[in-house]
């Protein structure tokens, strides 16, 4: 007896799968379990000054070099065998130019489950890193010595002036020097004690330290020191420091500088939070949309193996994929409103409120209401994201350590000032028990506050719920 197999659903489903596979705006590299390159992509070939059938059969030397090639082939046995997906960041020199990339690495499994070759799916984000190398320069031309470090206080960065005030050359700080090497021997015990309070939530403020130069001249100098902050967690340290070699600062003179120490780091929020928006018209208009498009096309392919049911390996794979990539357009999208929420810009803080008062129900079941009136005319951009933001930090705080699902926001537009007011019925506390850590969360939101001359208040009552107001000057 003779069987005859229909197997036009499954060539019409490997037809859409390669048709996506060449169309999907992203460079696509499939490697197989000798590692060598099994098919590429258009875009993938592009990269390297190929055509995709040149790619086929060729070595990772071949493609990438002796020195590249060693690192790629340690993550595509890694991938084989963990099984689990990993992502890089890599800078990579191509024939026409060099360029950044994030890649993700995923093994492929064949029909019994087995890994059968790793895919690789490489994103140009040269724009993003070209954004930070602008914010960079732009914070070169501040005539402020802006020192970065990691948070053990090995500098990363310094700007021109305290390469010059401090002797030290780019190439040395890139060796390694620590921000406690600028510190003089007597002084850096308290500089640590106060850093280590600064770690901890302290508000510390701008503190009169001497200075120590590489050549071992010594200069007084006043620091202010602040968290960076990555996904909600401490990352980094940035310093603003000021010379005070010039004459022997009187009270008035110190608040005076203390006062160009808070303009100093609002111009630095200023710039980040326009990076930010570059970086996220970048994202959403050249990756978003394309992985958009690449989760439509796997939906279709998904939709023909359904036909056969002896297709559910290969529709469980695509399922899979179609997986990852809304995750990834899901991953995309959060990362562009959290970069600069649109509707900020476009409708005004209170539908900024109000929006983000939705995004806190969905993913917390935090109910909160927006009430109050849009100032007219709008706050200046610098002031409208500085309120978004304590409002955004003041939430938070509320969700971690109140105990309470429920909070409101008022928004009041007054004659003379706009108010911005925070308040929940929690837990509470005792604003003159000394012995509470400050939070790094109320430090910073008062920062954001004086940077612009706003005023934040803080009232709590233990059991009783907090209220955090940001008064604005109009």
């Amino acid at each position: 007896m003779i069987v005859f197999q229909d197997l036009t659903p499954l060539r019409e489903s490997e037809e859409r799968y390669q048709r996506v596979f060449r169309q999907a705006g992203i460079g696509i590299g499939v490697y197989g379990p000798d590692l060598r390159v099994e098919s590429f992509n258009d875009i993938a070939a592009q990269y390297l000054g190929i055509t995709a059938g040149d790619a086929v059969g060729k070595d990772l030397e071949d493609l990438f070099g002796a020195e590249a090639a060693k690192e790629y082939r340690k993550r595509l046995k890694k991938c084989l065998s963990t099984g689990s997906s990993s992502v890089y960041e890599d800078r990579v020199v191509l024939p026409q130019s060099t360029r950044w990339f994030l890649s993700t690495y995923s093994c492929l499994l064949d029909a019994k489950g087995a890994p059968s070759g790793v895919q690789v799916i490489s994103e140009d984000i040269t724009a993003q890193k070209e954004a930070e190398r602008h914010y960079r320069d732009l914070v070169e031309d501040l005539p402020e010595i802006i020192l970065e470090t990691d948070l053990d206080a090995q500098i990363t960065f310094s700007n021109a002036a305290g390469m010059q005030v401090f002797g030290y050359s780019m190439n040395e700080i890139e060796a390694g020097v620590s921000a406690f090497d600028l510190i003089a021997p007597d002084d850096r015990e308290r500089a640590r004690a106060n850093l280590a309070r600064r770690m901890q939530g302290g508000d510390v403020g701008a503190v009169k330290y001497t200075a120590v130069r590489k050549d071992g001249s010594t200069l007084p100098i006043l620091l202010s020191v602040r968290v960076v902050k990555s996904a909600g967690k401490p990352a980094a340290l940035r310093g603003i420091v000021v010379d005070l070699t010039e004459q022997e600062l009187a009270e008035q003179q110190l608040a005076q500088l203390a006062d160009e120490l808070r303009r100093a780091h609002a111009r630095l929020a200023s710039l980040q939070e326009e990076e930010r928006r570059r970086v996220s018209r970048e994202l959403h208009d050249r990756v978003s949309q394309g992985l958009t498009a690449l989760s439509l096309s796997l939906s279709s392919v998904e939709s023909a193996c359904s036909k056969r049911e002896r297709l559910d390996e290969a529709r469980q794979q695509l399922n899979a994929a179609k997986t990852l990539c809304d995750d990834l357009g899901d991953e995309v999208r959060n990362l562009t409103f959290n970069l600069r929420p649109p509707v900020l810009d476009d409708f005004g803080l209170l539908e900024a409120l109000r929006w983000h008062a939705a995004r806190l129900l969905e993913a917390n079941q935090f109910e909160v209401s927006v009430e109050g009136s849009e100032p007219s005319p709008r706050l200046p951009r610098t002031q409208e994201i500085a309120l978004f933001r304590i409002a955004q930090e003041a939430l938070a705080n509320i969700l971690k350590h109140s105990g309470t699902k429920a909070a409101r926001v008022a928004l009041v537009t007054g004659d003379e000032t706009v108010t911005l007011q925070i308040i929940d019925s929690g837990a509470g506390f005792d604003l003159d028990d000394h012995s509470r850590k400050t939070g790094l969360g109320l430090v910073s939101m008062r920062e954001r506050a004086q940077a612009f001359g706003a005023e934040l208040e803080v009232e709590s009552t233990p059991t009783e719920g907090t209220t955090v107001s940001v008064l604005v000057p109009r």
